[in-house]
C-alpha cells in the first residue's frame, strides 16, 4: 500500500486572520464572511487539497491527515485578538466545516493538541472536534483522540508528531534549533530514532541540516501574520502544509505546499 500523509496546523479558526471557510451563518442569527485574506487562505487549502488528491490518484494511495494543534481561536487570555465569536460551540462547528475539504479525502485523521492560550485546556473544544471528525484513538487508550504526540507508522516510516517546538527568528538562525532537536532525539531514542520529526507552532516551514539521520521538519501554517510578529520584526508567515508519499518503507517524495500573499505595494504620486 501507499500513504500520502498531509500535515496541515495552526488554522486558528475564529481569528480574523486565520483561515475559515467563506460563510458561515453565527450565532443569534448572525452571519459572517471571511475577508479577502481569509479567501486567499481558503483557496490555498483548497488548492493543498487538489495537490494532495492528484498524489493519490498518481500513485493509487490512501490520504492521512495530521492535524497538527491550533486549529481553533478560543483565546483563553482575552487579549486583543479580533475574533468573530466568543461562543465555543460556534467555534467548534466553524472549525469543523472548514476541515471539510480536508475529511473528504482522509481515510485515517489524527489530531495534536495545540496551545492552551489559543484552544483552552485540552478534553475541552479540540476534543470535542476530535471525537466530531472521528480522528484515531491514541494508541493504549478507550477514548482519547488528542495527543501531544503522536508516532504513527506510516508505511515502515515512523513520523514523531507535535504542535509545540522551538524555532529561530532569523533566517541565519532557524536551523539551530531544528538542529539541536534532532540532536536530542538521536540521544533519546537511539536505535529507534524516528524517520521524521514534525513541528508546528510557529507558522514557520523550516528544516534541520540533511547531516542527521532523522528529518526534522517546523511546519507552515495556516494564518496571516499576527501583530506579534510585527511588533518582533519577525519574517512573514509561511503559509500552507506538507505531504509525504511513503510506501514499502521509502519516502518516494515529500514537499512543502508553500503560499504568498500579496506584499507590500508601493505608494506613489
Amino acid at each position: 500500500m501507499t500513504i500520502v500523509l498531509w500535515h496541515t496546523s495552526d488554522w486558528h479558526v475564529n481569528n480574523k486572520l486565520g483561515v475559515r471557510i467563506p460563510y458561515m451563518e453565527m450565532d443569534k442569527q448572525d452571519e459572517t464572511r471571511s475577508s479577502p485574506g481569509q479567501r486567499f487562505l481558503w483557496r490555498s487549502l483548497l488548492d493543498q487539497q487538489e495537490i494532495v488528491k492528484s498524489k493519490a490518484e498518481q500513485y493509487k494511495a490512501e490520504v492521512w491527515v495530521v492535524f497538527g494543534g491550533d486549529m481553533c481561536e478560543l483565546d483563553i487570555k482575552d487579549r486583543t485578538i479580533a475574533k468573530h465569536t466568543s461562543n465555543t460551540k460556534t467555534i467548534e462547528e466553524m472549525t469543523v466545516n472548514t476541515m471539510a475539504p480536508v475529511l473528504k479525502i482522509a481515510r485515517h485523521i489524527f489530531m495534536c493538541a495545540g496551545t492552551e492560550a489559543h484552544v483552552g485546556q485540552s478534553q475541552t473544544s479540540e476534543d470535542r472536534i476530535a471525537k466530531d471528525i472521528k480522528a484515531e484513538l491514541v494508541p493504549g487508550t478507550k477514548k482519547q483522540r488528542l495527543a501531544h504526540q503522536w508516532l504513527i507508522d506510516v508505511e515502515g516510516k515512523k513520523f514523531l508528531i507535535q504542535h509545540h517546538g522551538k524555532l529561530g527568528k532569523l533566517p541565519w538562525t532557524r536551523a539551530n534549533a531544528l538542529n539541536q532537536k534532532a540532536t536530542r532525539l538521536m540521544l533519546q531514542w537511539g536505535r529507534n530514532l524516528p524517520d521524521v520529526f514534525i513541528q508546528a507552532h510557529n507558522h514557520v516551514y523550516a528544516t534541520a541540516d540533511k547531516a542527521y539521520p532523522i528529518m526534522v521538519i517546523a511546519a507552515p501554517g495556516m494564518c496571516l501574520p499576527t501583530e506579534h510578529e510585527y511588533r518582533m520584526d519577525a519574517d512573514s508567515a509561511k503559509i500552507g502544509g506538507l505531504y509525504f508519499v511513503c510506501q514499502q518503507g521509502k519516502i518516494l517524495e515529500w514537499d512543502a505546499m508553500l503560499y504568498q500573499p500579496d506584499g507590500l505595494k508601493l505608494w506613489s504620486k
